[in-house]
């Protein structure tokens, strides 16, 4: 049974219309575990990395990666949250004039309630990947507040 809950936080291009809901079902396609969330964004910091990017995985017959920022992506309003993308990898090998059109979720898992918050895009909004747009996402994913906070 999932849970919903809207809430009006901007997506990477303005958006406000995100949805959140929580569910017990972990995600189909990838998984991307960090052990320690501090001693990375630490590292980035150190190397003056502002993303860190997952492996490649492969869903619907494509090749992603997920871009996290761990202290925001300033340039898309999300100084002071989590930021996170879904970034279409492999360009080279698609055909010339390629678009891809993609309703999709992200997943964070709560420990403590011990169920996945999606985040996605409200209504089943469909997003279009093309050479000059390679990533969606949310710049706003979530608070670095709430995240840092051990109660939550």
């Amino acid at each position: 049974m999932e849970e919903k809950s809207w809430h009006p936080v901007p997506s990477d291009n303005g958006n406000f219309e995100v949805a959140r809901l929580l569910r017990e079902i972990p995600p189909a396609h990838y998984t991307f575990k960090i052990k320690s969330f501090s001693l990375l964004s630490q590292l980035l910091l150190d190397a003056k990395q502002k993303n860190f990017e997952s492996s490649v995985f492969e869903a619907s017959d494509f090749k992603w990666k997920l871009s996290l920022y761990p202290h925001g992506d300033k340039e898309r309003n999300g100084e002071g949250h989590i930021s996170l993308y879904l970034v279409i990898a492999d360009r080279h090998n698609l055909p010339l004039g390629w678009e891809v059109n993609v309703n999709f979720k992200l997943f964070v898992f709560d420990q403590i309630q011990d169920k996945y918050m999606t985040v996605q895009d409200a209504n089943g909004k469909v997003r279009r990947f093309h050479k000059m747009k390679t990533d969606w996402g949310f710049a706003q994913l979530l608070p670095l507040s709430t995240f840092s906070d051990a109660a939550n």
